[in-house]
């Protein structure tokens, strides 16, 4: 990101005091109405993801609440960093607001790795479930603001699905595999384990990395495979469901604390709108997702049961690893997970 644009960032997130009689010292302190604010909102995605539908409700929720005095710019396409830098960003207070999934966090409250253990969950209303675990969440919100963020909250956007060019309907299909994976140690081991060649690459790289051979498998969401044309590059997606993708969306911990009251309400209740529009795309547009896959070529492959537990088998000692690197959150973890399996 360039010097210049860093500075005009910074410049942009910093309250704008209106004050009375010109600025003068001896002039009496604006109200907390008058105060006007600017939220930067950097995503790596384009402006088909579920993420910008989201932040897009957002930017017009507040800017209307506020009559105008909370003002939101929204950054698609990476605009301004991929994922990593973004989290940085938000971290240093450069940008205000940014999602994204939940290994990318990881590298910046490595405690949430343990939740990023593969075929750890077996249903999609599990994770929902587990989002409004109270304990829980009370985790999170802690081990964010320790590192300097303010927890907006989070979606599941789904299960992580295999891409590829080869069929796959085994472990052994994948066979020094080169697939493309984030730049953390969590989906390195994972592939790994399963016989791959993992390629760590930002995601801006990846439909890049497919087309020109440098990768020839990937593995996202179905909404991702979608909005960014992945299936494109790409003969078959199956359905391995290893991990979860929960996009998880925050704040710049400073700049939410330095919101009034009144501005600080706007904006949680913008939340609340942002995630509402988020599930509404997701549900609304799923069939047409995978109707556009296949229409374009691509062979959904359902894996066998016995397949899907040689898949788990082979990631078993994944799953110890970050049990035993994280034992605090994986115990609170574990709780929820106890709870809302019942």
């Amino acid at each position: 990101m360039k010097k210049a644009k860093l500075v005009l960032l910074v410049m942009a997130l910093v309250p704008v005091l209106v004050a009375y009689g010109g600025g003068s010292k001896d002039a009496p302190a604006a109200k907390a109405a008058d105060k006007t604010y600017t939220i930067v909102v950097g995503e790596s995605g384009s402006e088909l993801t579920a993420n910008a539908q989201g932040e897009i409700a957002f930017k017009n929720y507040v800017e209307k609440a506020s009559n105008g005095k909370i003002q939101v710019e929204l950054y698609f396409n990476a605009q301004l960093g991929g994922d990593r830098e973004l989290l940085e960003s938000t971290q240093i207070g450069q940008v205000t607001m940014m999602a994204t999934g939940l290994t990318q966090h990881t590298n910046f409250v490595p405690e949430l790795t343990a939740m990023d253990s593969p075929f750890l969950y077996e249903t999609e209303q599990q994770v929902y479930n587990l989002f409004e675990d109270k304990e829980f969440s009370a985790m999170i919100n802690k081990l964010y603001a320790n590192k300097g963020y303010h927890f907006v909250g989070m979606y599941f956007q789904g299960f992580r699905t295999l891409t590829s060019n080869r069929q796959i309907r085994s472990v052994a299909d994948m066979r020094n595999m080169n697939i493309r994976v984030i730049q953390a140690p969590t989906p390195i081991a994972v592939w790994k384990a399963l016989g791959t060649n993992p390629t760590p690459l930002a995601f801006p790289e990846v439909y890049t990395a497919l087309q020109q051979g440098l990768v020839e498998a990937q593995e996202n969401p179905f909404e991702l495979i979608y909005s960014q044309k992945f299936y494109e590059q790409q003969k078959y997606i199956i359905d391995t469901n290893h991990q979860i993708q929960p996009i998880l969306m925050v704040m710049n911990l400073d700049f939410y604390k330095g919101l009034s009251d009144d501005a600080r309400k706007i904006v949680d209740d913008g939340f609340k709108e942002c995630f509402k529009a988020i599930r509404n795309y997701i549900d609304t547009n799923m069939a047409m997702f995978i109707k556009t896959m296949k229409d374009a070529g691509c062979t959904f492959i359902e894996l066998t049961p016995q397949a899907r537990a040689e898949f788990k088998d082979r990631t078993a000692d994944v799953r110890a690893d970050l049990a035993k690197q994280y034992p605090d959150f994986s115990k609170v973890l574990e709780g929820a997970l106890g709870r809302i399996k019942k």
